[in-house]
């Protein structure tokens, strides 16, 4: 079944209502009241109950296919359009009757007009089955409002506004709490209608309606608990079953509630995730944007004509001649792209220039510090990512791209690159924790820490890669633990993993606002 937490979410607060006003209806038809606005009072509360529960069919079966998910969409959402149409006219006949029995002088043009305008609602609904001029499902069976839709809920409020005329009119026959319960009854609906106009995809003027049920009904049993007064003995004094309804009433509220709030919470939880995905993308992106640029300018070295040149077949008493010609490249290069960490190191020399000439001769075999050439070498990939002390820059920790020097007979010549100091990484990952509330490690396949804020760590800490292989290039692997959110994706293009705790997954608790709200 393919259901949304938001529709669940909606379904769930529909449910409510319709068991809401099932009780309610139970309750007072046993009572089996005898005046005509009771009559109407309870048939109100039917006419909600089949209401919500279209509307709880329609939010669960819609975006979903097959002959059985299409017809129970389309039937519920007639039941919710049709429904909607009889309980603006019984609100009328209501209201009439109430007026009625208390003495008004009640013209019948009222109800006749909400009838008129009833009739015209019926037929568009009824002619939307044939031609999707009010709604329309999709290909997916997502129901759409069309052109019509705001017609049929003009009407609908002109229905209403009828009701609600004739109690301002007729007001002086009403207690107060009756009047404003049923001013409440019909502008809370009339609110929650102009706003739907305006939003979509989740049903407020129901929510309304709902609400309205609500506040009829306190008035309703302030009148049943003080019996005994001329216009409110229309039922039985029955102070017991009054009591077990109320008792029935708070536990079904009760329970939707509870279903409301675990629903909302995974809501929230589905939507902290998506914000902490996004957090994510942000930074990995921002990240692998300064390596592309080390990348960029390393594969720009690489194919100097002029360095290939330079370095192509030269004895190591050559190197020396050409050092100023391959340093002025190099300063050239850098300035361009604004690196001063830029080398070249011949194969067949070992002469390590940089932008102060030749800084040394790599001594692979006996030099630990020169063994990156040599794991350079039986990569056997065009470049590599090393993180290193940089002997020229005062021994600095460093990050270096190195790039194979390639000829064309797909030989190597060298390795050139560009290092950037780690420090310049470290300041902008510190800045993305410090405003996301987040930490960012990036590390190799074997959980080596490369990049750090915490720089102690820097090839000594180790985090746990047990789950690597789950892990693509395409997506982070979203993990969620005691310690916050962990988000892990493969960066392809240097051959390091990007893990991202975020420190607050759960941007919205759910429960603490509650608590908030009813203290």
């Amino acid at each position: 079944m393919n259901i949304t937490s938001l529709e669940i979410a909606q379904a769930t607060m529909d449910m409510f209502f319709c068991l809401f006003c099932l009780i309610i209806f139970v309750s007072i038809k046993a009572n089996n009241p005898k005046q005509k606005s009771m009559r109407m009072f309870v048939r109100l509360f039917l006419i909600a109950t089949v209401l919500f529960f279209g509307e709880t069919l329609a939010y669960i079966f819609r975006g979903n296919l097959g002959l059985f998910n299409i017809l129970v969409t389309r039937i519920a959402n007639l039941m919710v359009f049709a429904m909607n149409i009889a309980m603006a006219n019984t609100y009328v006949r209501f209201v009439s009757s109430v007026f009625v029995e208390k003495g008004a002088e009640v013209s019948g043009n009222s109800v006749k007009i909400a009838n008129i305008f009833s009739c015209i609602n019926i037929f568009i609904v009824v002619v939307n089955l044939f031609y999707p001029w009010m709604y329309y499902f999709d290909e997916a069976n997502y129901y759409h409002r069309n052109n019509s839709w705001y017609v049929y809920t003009l009407i609908l409020l002109v229905v209403i506004f009828i009701g609600a005329g004739m109690a301002i009119k007729y007001r002086k026959y009403l207690k107060k709490r009756s009047f404003i319960s049923m001013m409440l009854f019909s502008f809370i609906p009339i609110i929650a209608t102009v706003v739907q106009s305006f939003i979509y995809g989740f049903s407020i003027t129901n929510l309304g309606l709902g609400i309205g049920s609500f506040v009829m009904f306190a008035a309703y049993m302030y009148d049943w608990s003080h019996n005994g007064d001329e216009h409110t003995n229309m039922i039985n004094d029955s102070r017991f079953d009054s009591v077990i309804m109320f008792i029935i009433m708070l536990l079904s509220m009760s329970v939707s509630i509870i279903a409301c709030v675990n629903v909302i919470q995974q809501v929230t939880k589905e939507n902290s995730e998506i914000q902490s995905r996004t957090i994510a993308q942000m930074v990995s992106a921002k990240v692998e944007n300064e390596f592309i640029k080390l990348i960029t300018v390393s594969q720009t070295i690489s194919s100097d004509i002029d360095i290939r040149t330079y370095i192509e077949g030269k004895t190591r008493e050559e190197a020396e001649s050409v050092k100023d010609d391959i340093t002025n490249r190099l300063v050239s290069i850098g300035n361009e792209f604004d690196y001063k960490m830029v080398f070249v190191v011949s194969d067949k020399t070992r002469a390590y220039y940089t932008y102060s000439g030749i800084s040394r001769y790599l001594d692979v075999e006996n030099d630990s510090h020169d063994i990156w050439y040599k794991d350079y070498l039986d990569s056997g990939k065009r470049y590599i990512v090393n993180v290193d002390t940089d002997e020229d820059n005062n021994g600095s920790l460093s990050v270096f791209i190195n790039y194979g020097i390639i000829d064309t007979n797909g030989d190597i010549l060298g390795v050139c690159g560009v290092g950037v100091d780690m420090n310049d990484l470290v300041d902008i990952l510190a800045r993305f924790e410090e405003e996301y509330n987040i930490k960012v490690y990036l590390v190799n396949h074997d959980g080596l820490i490369q990049v750090d804020t915490d720089v102690s760590s820097i090839e000594t800490g180790y985090l746990d890669n047990s789950y690597f292989g789950n892990i693509s290039d395409d997506d982070f692997y979203y993990q969620l633990s005691e310690n916050g959110c962990y988000m892990t994706k493969y960066l392809e293009g240097f051959d390091w993993y990007i893990v991202i705790r975020d420190n607050n997954p759960v941007k919205l608790d759910v429960n603490k606002i509650i608590l908030l709200l009813i203290s």
